[in-house]
């Protein structure tokens, strides 16, 4: 409302133009093997009327054209500023991971009248779903085990103390009164003998118990807990490995949706993150805002003796159990964990 983008500008100036063709895709993130459906709407504010040719043409990111369609549309025209040309267009099954445009645009007697697209991102999560190692879990309600035993090639055992030695511990939900003290000094003796731990949920209880063990000035947890920046907060990556076959070295735009849902599915956007220092901190996912100075942790790895920790705040978990296309991402990102 003020005129002052804080981003590219042409994206709006896209949106509001007063003649294009609004090309709405129902999923935007959608795992690969899935036909991608969209619908076509006309913005009319230029009085364009009468028979037209729609084209629509599927492109990949090299300009390689998967799809090609045309309907002959009848633009109304007048006072009809927005009008459905097509609806429910099937698109073909999309195999390979990567980005994808769906390009439309409107003529008449050979001459194009008005353009438009929308983007389509596909992630491969058959591609690196089998795993070395043995991995264990700690949770309450069964999620990360479950979604490990669907999707990937791994079965993981419930932990206990006195379980026998795991390459991977992940800890998932809790119960209320959290991870007991005794066990998770149990874990964290583990990790420092060349256990991997990677912790999607109380990443701010375990990241106080390795700033004990690190004794380290200044500390390497500030001991504020989890900071909650609502809507305000806008996360950003980095460049790792773990974030292969996922957008990296940006901001967490559109194709990471699913994580500025809240802790539930269906919450307003909910970002949060703990306040790390960075030195030895692998710095993978990081959370921003306009109205402070600091940068927080939303997912970062730091040594430990001879294994290594990974601290996560991400709404992870609820996306773990989900149909929801765009959940992908978040199992994508677990499996990335796991391997890399």
């Amino acid at each position: 409302m003020y005129r002052n983008p804080t981003a590219d500008p042409s994206i709006i100036r896209y949106y509001t133009r007063p003649l294009y063709v609004a090309v709405k895709l129902r999923n935007k993130v959608i795992p690969t093997g899935k036909a991608p459906i969209a619908d076509i709407y006309l913005i009319n504010e230029e009085n364009l009327k009468g028979r037209h040719n729609l084209k629509l043409a599927l492109t990949d990111k090299q300009g390689n054209t998967l799809f090609e369609k045309s309907y002959s549309v009848k633009v109304e025209g007048g006072e009809q500023f927005g009008q459905m040309l097509v609806e429910a267009v099937q698109l073909p099954s999309i195999d390979t991971s990567g980005h994808f445009t769906l390009n439309a645009k409107l003529e008449s007697n050979g001459a194009v009248k008005t353009t438009g697209f929308d983007k389509i991102f596909s992630v491969d999560l058959e591609d690196g779903a089998t795993l070395n190692g043995s991995v264990a879990v700690l949770e309450n309600d069964g999620v990360v085990g479950n979604f490990l035993s669907e999707y990937t090639n791994k079965k993981a055992t419930q932990f206990t103390k006195d379980a026998t030695a795991t390459d991977v511990l992940i800890i998932g939900n809790q119960h209320e009164e959290g991870i007991a003290p005794e066990l998770l000094k149990n874990i964290l003796d583990r990790v420092e003998q060349g256990m991997s731990l990677i912790v999607l949920t109380q990443a701010d209880k375990v990241a106080e118990q390795i700033d004990e063990r690190l004794k380290r000035l200044p500390k390497f947890y500030d001991g504020e807990g989890i900071k909650r920046w609502g809507g305000n907060g806008r996360l950003f990556t980095g460049l790792s490995s773990v974030l292969t076959g996922l957008p990296q070295g940006e901001s967490m735009s559109w194709e990471y949706q699913c994580f500025y849902k809240g802790a539930h599915m269906g919450d307003p956007a909910h970002v949060q993150g703990i306040m790390l220092d960075y030195l030895g901190l692998d710095l993978i996912v990081a959370l921003g805002n306009q109205g402070s100075k600091n940068i927080l942790t939303a997912l970062g790895r730091i040594p430990l003796g001879k294994g290594e920790v990974t601290l996560s705040t991400l709404h992870l978990i609820p996306h773990l159990k989900s149909k929801e296309p765009n959940a992908v991402v978040a199992k994508k990102l677990l499996v990335n964990l796991l391997k890399y």
